[in-house]
């Protein structure tokens, strides 16, 4: 997850100290040229340069199929998450208090994001949570 400053991504290398591995399908860096540059464009541009690269950089290990990963981030990466959302003085939403309220509860932001003051009871300070995903839906 990017981390957003003053309407712009930072990379990912400075929010996060844990190494991500590239990934990229095989064919979709050439994708554009073929659909796009070619046809519609009428530009003669020639696509073997493209795959040609594209072997290099799987056989250097730089692209490649995802791997299957822990998305549970550590509590240094939620303390710097929050923090950084707290400190942040142009942070108009309540970001540190959504990021303990997602852990604490373990819902996604869209189930957070759909609640409603009517799904609380407040008697008994309970929440309904309306279509929660589940490993199946994944």
């Amino acid at each position: 997850m990017g981390l957003l400053r003053g309407g712009r991504r930072e990379p990912l290398s400075r929010t996060c100290d844990r190494h991500r591995n590239p990934r990229l399908p095989s064919s979709s860096a050439g994708r554009p040229l073929r659909w796009r540059l070619r046809p519609i464009h009428g530009l003669p541009v020639k696509v073997e340069p493209v795959d040609l690269a594209g072997i290099a950089l799987k056989r250097l290990g730089l692209v490649g199929k995802g791997h299957q990963r822990d998305g549970r981030p550590t509590q240094d990466e939620l303390d710097r998450l929050i923090g950084h959302f707290y400190a942040n003085p142009r942070q108009i939403a309540p970001v540190s208090q959504i990021i303990r309220f997602a852990v604490a509860t373990a819902m996604r932001q869209e189930e957070i994001c759909k609640m409603r003051w009517s799904d609380l009871e407040s008697r008994t300070r309970m929440l309904l949570i309306c279509d929660r995903k589940g490993k199946a839906q994944q």
